[in-house]
Formats: structure tokens, C-alpha cells, sequence
């Protein structure tokens, strides 16, 4: 009865550390599945993001921008009132690149 008794423990524990270890590695296999899908929704995440910002940035651009021609038409309008406040008698303007030489003379 005890040799028996001794054979049924070894035989319980060996199968009690078969089903931890299979217990073990489905746990493993869960962890690294949601691991995955963690990291995978942080990627769609961030593209989402990403596009969002893009977007957000086009409108904000669109938005903002001023047509070439108003812009013009905004300049001339500041320097012919610039040459009537400064009473000025001419005025000459050349632009040199992104810089601009102004000549004027005083009535």
C-alpha cells in the first residue's frame, strides 16, 4: 500500500507539473497575442494621429493663406498711403530676392 500510495504522488506530481507548464504556456501565448494587438492598435493609433494632424494642418493652411492678388493689392495700397502720410514725392521700390530697397524723396 505504501510503494502505491508513494507511485500515485510521483504520478499526481508529474501531472500536476505538465498542466502548470501547459497552463504556463498558454498564459505565455495569451500575453504575447494581446502584446501584439497592443502594438498593432498603437501603430493605427499614431497613423490616425498622424493623418489628423496632416489634415488639420492642410485646413489650417487653406485657411490662412492670402491670394497672391490681394496680397498685391494690399502692398500698393500701403504704399500709396505711406507716400500720402510722408508727403513724399517719389518713391521707388526694388525688390532682390526676398529683400526689398525702397528710394523715396520728400516734397
Amino acid at each position: 500500500i505504501k510503494d502505491q500510495a508513494k507511485k500515485d504522488s510521483e504520478n499526481l506530481i508529474i501531472e500536476m507539473n505538465e498542466k502548470f507548464h501547459k497552463l504556463a504556456e498558454i498564459k505565455k501565448n495569451l500575453a504575447q497575442t494581446k502584446i501584439s494587438q497592443m502594438k498593432n492598435n498603437a501603430i493605427k493609433d499614431i497613423k490616425n494621429t498622424s493623418a489628423k494632424i496632416a489634415i488639420d494642418a492642410v485646413k489650417k493652411i487653406l485657411s490662412t493663406s492670402v491670394d497672391k492678388s490681394k496680397l498685391e493689392n494690399l502692398f500698393d495700397k500701403e504704399l500709396k498711403d505711406f507716400i500720402f502720410e510722408n508727403k513724399l514725392s517719389s518713391l521707388e521700390v526694388f525688390e532682390d530676392g526676398d529683400q526689398y530697397l525702397v528710394i523715396y524723396g520728400k516734397v
